[in-house]
């Protein structure tokens, strides 16, 4: 940035001193020409604007519009974007008073040339009358003006398409801890800052190195796209790391490397800047009367303030240097929900970073981390504040591995340990409803161990071997270093070592099936193990991104859990916990009373007895009753579609209600009709009920159906599956139709393996096809059609399951309903659903190039 500064000054100069002659007689007297703004502060970006200010006396007007006109003209003809204003001093006292972005740029003038001591006088008289008064106030506008932008372009660092400009953590919070040292001190110059010791040298360094890293990597978005590019995307991600030098590994893709670089340096900005600007801000009035309130020593070396926990500055030395007491530290600030005061922070790093690993193995370091663990409250947060100074890599080395790392698929939306810590928030989060995760969290007693596994589960990520055995070795070595005995350790090992068993089973196979339970009853071994295993998985799933734990997806979770612990505690203990009224005979009956008086007795118990006990616990009575009304209906239609939206979840339900005699492929049809609508489909739900009636129920995204259009669109929808599967038109021909079809969501451009595993041993009825493969908008239509063909009828399904990978699961029979036993039959069916989905897959990515995973083939 610096020499496209040098090239845009030389330009500048070279065209002032053409046309001074001509506008004013060659005297540079009364005019100066001003930078401002990015470029003057000499960050010019590739195609950022120009900002210029013709500085000039009250006599020199006519001089100052002359050179003006001739220099801006000049530049607008090369292909400058430039912004520009004339203006005399009082001019810019008077706008700096009155608006805040003006203030801010004219603090940041450059002189370029014409009259210096013209531009003294400004700066000089700015300073005093403006710049340098009201700094609190100016820095809260400021700061409001962020939070303002956090808003508009994420709240957080870990967006997976970062703004590297006005992002959190991006260029933006750069500028305003400069704006900020400008206001307050005079300067932004990091060396003066540091020099005047204002700023410590590790953390000038730091955000050079950041600043650096953003700088080279906003140039070379703006040179590949010949305009002003700030986001990162995905497929930006992927060619920076290939021009950067970054090679896949077998365990790691370039692009997380890359990306890795860039969470860490984003993250050291955020902290920074929010602890710089923190001390120049005006403190409220009752911090001003703290500070002269007398300190409460609360034990040896340790000082509670009304907001915050510090050391003094004769206790640092000592205090600083013991592993136990800087855990104790921690542990203060959590119980008397306060933080640890920001100069102390400041330190903190350098300070950890300078202890041998003995001090963090003491007998006091391991109390005081359990107890932190243990809370009760603030866990999340204070382990959160631990992982800023660097504090939780030295207690679990590989938490410094997974710091900033870059999960690169389309369901985790943070990085390891940022997804690890929200985790940990979610557990307690969890803990405080009235749900069943929420009971079963309160009755856990070790929630120092459940909270440490829920820590752990991921901090294997990043390395060759599979994860979740990387991290049941880490899981080894902290039960070592906090001392636990033989049965914490195992019941440790064994949630980190399984931590996606309880999802991969509720979310993929059937928990009505006795043999499902009672396999998954054996892997866990005891109600300890499975209320523990509850919270994580439920915090886990939580703490992937918003919206991806449903309730749907905590209502199978729920029904296995129960069964399970049927089997490990006994039916009436569970009942007695847990149950209460919510059993799914109990809805039976309250909806047989409800709708007895309108529909025949036998034909209700029919229709009841045979949905399934999950299904029911999953939905409110009214819902049910709705379901039974609707299927009432169909003497008179032959096809009926229900369309209702969720306002919680922001998604739409397809309820389609028929006959299985209708049609053949009744389930791939319907798919195929809404992946020719353009809608996501999230999950559905294939019912075969009593007397050969059929309930699909598809919960989709929508992006073309807008509040104000919603039943216009639902209708169109309705109409559409209503039609197919009477046979009045095809989904070949709605495909055909759609010409948003082909033109798919783009999402990460990864490619992983496409598996298909045909499982006969889970089920005696069914036989289990489990689809491995990326997301793309039409891919169920594809599989579903493709089971079909191959002569095979679905009972049920669990579509998009959003774990690691997208697994789609369907529970089939052959047509005369029995399971595929033979092996040749299991291959083939194997082998041709791959071939169609690769097939598939292939066309939606021929046109965008995609990185791919060590054992795979390489489709770039």
């Amino acid at each position: 940035m610096t020499a496209l500064t040098d090239l845009a000054d030389d330009i500048l100069l070279d065209l002032y001193h053409a046309n001074l002659e001509p506008a004013g007689g060659g005297d540079p007297t009364g005019l100066a020409l001003v930078a401002l703004g990015g470029y003057g502060r000499r960050e010019l970006a590739p195609y950022s604007d120009i900002d210029l200010m013709f500085l000039y006396g009250p006599s020199h007007s006519q001089k100052a519009e002359a050179l003006s006109t001739a220099v801006l003209h000049t530049l607008w003809d090369l292909g400058f974007q430039v912004g520009h204003s004339l203006r005399t001093i009082a001019d810019c006292l008077e706008m700096g008073r009155s608006d805040l972005t003006v203030r801010t740029a004219l603090m940041e003038a450059r002189w370029l040339a014409g009259d210096r001591e013209l531009f003294s006088t400004f700066m000089q008289t700015y300073r005093g009358e403006i710049s340098g008064k009201g700094v609190p106030a100016f820095v809260a506008k400021k700061f409001e003006e962020r939070r303002q932008e956090y808003s508009r372009y994420g709240s957080t660092n870990f967006l997976l398409e970062p703004n590297l400009k006005k992002g959190r953590g991006g260029l933006r919070d750069l500028h305003l801890l400069k704006w900020t040292a400008l206001a307050r001190y005079g300067t932004s110059s990091f060396e003066e800052l540091t020099a005047g010791g204002l700023m410590r040298a590790g953390d000038a360094t730091a955000l050079w190195d950041a600043q650096d890293f953003l700088w080279r990597v906003r140039n070379d978005l703006h040179f590949y796209a010949v305009r002003a590019q700030d986001i990162l995307t995905f497929d930006e991600q992927i060619r920076i790391a290939g021009l950067r030098g970054f090679k896949d590994l077998p365990h790691l893709l370039a692009v997380e490397q890359f990306m890795q670089q860039y969470y860490r340096h984003s993250t050291r900005i955020c902290d920074l800047t929010a602890r710089f600007v923190s001390q120049v801000r005006q403190r409220t009035v009752w911090q001003r009367v703290a500070a002269w309130l007398p300190v409460r020593r609360i034990e040896h070396g340790f000082v509670l303030m009304r907001d915050e926990v510090t050391v003094p500055p004769d206790f640092r030395a000592e205090t600083l240097s013991d592993g136990g007491r800087i855990l104790r530290l921690f542990h203060l600030a959590q119980m008397h929900g306060l933080n640890v005061a920001d100069d102390l922070v400041q330190e903190l790093p350098e300070r950890i970073a300078a202890l041998p690993d003995g001090t963090f193995r003491s007998d006091a370091a391991r109390r005081w981390l359990l107890s932190i663990l243990s809370g009760p409250g603030r866990v999340a947060e204070t382990l959160t504040a631990m992982h800023r100074v660097s504090l939780l890599e030295r207690l679990i080395p590989a938490f410094g591995t997974v710091r900033g790392l870059m999960q690169f698929n389309a369901y985790h939306k943070y990085t390891v340990d940022q997804h690890s810590l929200l985790a940990v928030g979610q557990a307690e989060e969890l803990g405080t409803g009235t749900s069943l995760v929420g009971r079963v969290y309160r009755e856990i007693r070790r929630k120092d161990l459940l909270h440490l596994a829920v820590l752990l589960h991921d901090v294997g990520k990043g390395q060759e071997e599979d994860h979740s055995l990387i991290g049941e070795r880490i899981a080894l070595k902290a039960a070592d270093l906090l001392g636990l005995d033989e049965h914490e350790t195992q019941l440790l090992v064994f949630l980190v070592r399984h931590h996606l068993v309880m999802a991969n089973t509720a979310f993929r196979r059937d928990s009505s099936d006795e043999k499902v339970v009672l396999r998954f009853a054996r892997q866990v071994g005891t109600p300890e193990a499975l209320k523990m295993l509850l919270v994580l998985t439920a915090a886990d799933i939580s703490a992937v991104g918003p919206g991806v734990m449903t309730p749907w997806k905590e209502t199978l979770l729920g029904d296995l859990f129960l069964k399970t612990h049927r089997e490990l505690a006994g039916e009436e203990e569970t009942e007695t916990a847990y149950e209460g009224g919510a059993r799914a005979e109990t809805i039976r009956q309250a909806a047989l009373a409800r709708l007895e008086p309108h529909y025949p007795a036998s034909w209700l118990t029919r229709q009841l007895e045979a949905w399934p006990d999950h299904y029911l616990t999953a939905m409110p009575i009214e819902r049910l009753v709705m379901h039974l009304e609707w299927l009432a209906k169909l003497a008179d239609a032959p096809v009926l579609v229900d369309a209702q939206y969720d306002q919680a979840l922001g998604t739409s339900d397809y309820t389609v209600y028929t006959k299985d005699s209708l049609t053949p492929g009744i389930f791939s049809k319907i798919a195929g009709v809404l992946a020719a609508k353009g809608v996501q489909i999230l999950d559905a739900q294939i019912l075969t009920l009593a007397d050969g009636v059929v309930v699909d129920v598809f919960r989709v995204m929508d992006a073309d159906c807008p509040e104000d259009a919603r039943d216009r669109r639902f209708r169109e929808i309705g109409g559409a599956i209503v039609g197919v599967l009477e046979g009045r038109y095809s989904v070949e021909e709605l495909l055909q139709e759609a010409t948003r079809f082909g033109q798919a969501r783009q999402g990460v451009p990864l490619h992983e393996l496409t598996v298909v595993q045909v499982d006969n041993d889970t089920s005696d009825r069914y036989t289990i096809i489990d689809v491995f493969a990326d997301d793309r908008q039409g891919l169920l239509y594809v599989i579903a059609r493709a089971i079909f063909d191959l002569g095979l009828s679905v009972h049920a399904a669990r579509i998009s399951t959003k774990l690691d990978q997208v697994v789609d699961v369907f529970y089939v029979t052959d047509r005369t309903g029995g399971k595929i036993v033979d092996l040749g039959r299991c291959k083939l069916i194997s082998e041709e659903m791959t071939a169609r989905i690769e097939g598939f897959l292939g066309k939606s990515q021929a046109m965008r190039q995609m990185v791919q995973r060590a054992g795979s083939l390489q489709k770039l």
